[in-house]
């Protein structure tokens, strides 16, 4: 019943020149939700053979280029040299990396200079945190992983042959491949302090004035 009524109210949605009012934004969040929610009961049943790593870990992974899928990283996963979970991290940090360089720097770490209001609402503003909360994670990394941290970064962000990336830098394999482990397994310490201190009050103060209640 509640499905029905969203997908009703949703088609029934002005389509230029009036602003939904909040039935009509109420309607179009069950709808995402109720998207969002078959797409991953889907992505589940995908990987439910699979034992370690969780279904959105593989996914990412299935979802890479063939030149990804056989990447250093990966290849050290299939050894059993690092796990899902940090060959993901790897992943999450190249993905904020590639975003960081396309926009040229990281300009400020104020959701108030970052959120699009354009399109504001909940998704928008838990999308625009998410982004800035990676960002600064990232930064925060960069700054602690072990040295040298242009081969830590060069590791993670290239499909360089990691033997040869330690030569280059006058190392062993060995001592590099434990440098990069230690590197990969501060990432979710980085993210979480990131989710926990970034610019929280700020957030909600914007999102109360989008006046679409709590942010989770």
């Amino acid at each position: 019943m509640i499905r029905a009524s969203a997908e009703r109210r949703l088609a029934a949605l002005p389509k230029v020149g009036k602003r939904p009012d909040a039935g009509d934004r109420l309607a179009a969040a069950l709808h995402r939700r109720e998207e969002a929610d078959r797409r991953h009961e889907a992505m589940v049943a995908r990987w439910r053979h699979k034992n370690e790593g969780t279904p959105e870990t593989h996914e990412k992974a299935n979802a890479l280029p063939e030149r990804r899928r056989q990447s250093p990283l990966h290849r050290m996963e299939r050894l059993g040299k690092i796990s899902a979970d940090e060959r993901a991290a790897a992943e999450e940090i190249a993905g904020v990396a590639e975003r960081i360089r396309r926009a040229g720097s990281i300009r400020s770490v104020s959701l108030e200079t970052r959120v699009d209001f354009a399109n504001s609402g909940r998704d928008q503003l838990v999308e625009s945190l998410k982004r800035v909360r990676l960002e600064v994670a990232y930064r925060t990394w960069c700054e602690a992983i072990p040295r040298p941290r242009a081969m830590v970064l060069e590791m993670v962000l290239s499909d360089q042959s990691f033997v040869q990336l330690a030569r280059a830098h006058g190392m062993q394999w060995r001592t590099a491949r434990k440098r990069l482990i230690t590197a990969l397994r501060m990432w979710p310490e980085m993210a979480a302090a990131a989710r926990r201190d970034v610019d929280r009050e700020d957030v909600e103060a914007v999102y109360a004035r989008l006046g679409a209640g709590e942010l989770l």
